[in-house]
């Protein structure tokens, strides 16, 4: 994979049960990664694998990044796509997110999961990352949602140590960021009424 080539997104959800405040804390983690550097960023997803959560933690990576690769590929996350029987389209909002960053989409072959394997190890390696930092903090709970961010940036950036020559090289190729971030919300129409 070349540098700046390819950014990967995908959600998943850690092996250890997580609790904020001895309250059971359900959740997912959005990852992007890139694919020649294996620099990453991860993003906490209160609900489930949305249009929101997937622009959110986006664009939180690529702005933490400083740019932009050629082409953000995911698996066929309903986030993205729409699926019929003859076809995946993109959502419009996707699709207008990628526009506004400039950045290609693709997606990986239906039923070729390796295609995915960037992300797919970098879950792999990230929840066990998880895992050895909770026996070492000697506990999953956490005081509030902030100090779970926190203990996950630090796995994060332990990992992104390893990685730092490959991504000063891969930053040269990156494209520029937009001047703004793109809506990170999904837009609803609701019908209005003037009963009382």
């Amino acid at each position: 994979m070349a540098a700046g080539q390819t950014g990967l997104s995908d959600f998943t959800r850690p092996r250890a049960t997580i609790t904020i405040a001895d309250q059971p804390f359900e959740h997912l983690v959005y990852q992007f990664r890139l694919a020649y550097s294996h620099w990453r960023n991860v993003h906490v997803i209160q609900g489930g694998e949305s249009y929101s959560a997937l622009a959110d933690g986006l664009q939180n990576a690529l702005h933490k990044l400083g740019g932009v690769p050629v082409e953000h590929r995911t698996d066929s996350l309903s986030a993205a796509y729409i699926h019929t029987t003859q076809k995946r389209e993109l959502t419009q909002a996707y699709e207008a997110l990628c526009q506004h960053y400039g950045v290609r989409p693709t997606v990986n072959n239906r039923g070729i999961s390796h295609e995915n394997g960037a992300i797919e190890n970098a879950h792999g390696s990230l929840k066990h990352r998880i895992e050895q930092a909770i026996k070492v903090r000697g506990s999953a709970d956490f005081p509030n949602l902030e100090a779970y961010r926190h203990f996950l940036e630090q796995i994060v950036d332990k990992l992104n140590k390893r990685c730092q020559g490959r991504l000063a090289e891969e930053q040269l190729h990156l494209k520029p960021l937009p001047p703004c971030r793109f809506m990170d919300f999904s837009e609803l129409t609701v019908k209005v009424t003037n009963s009382t």
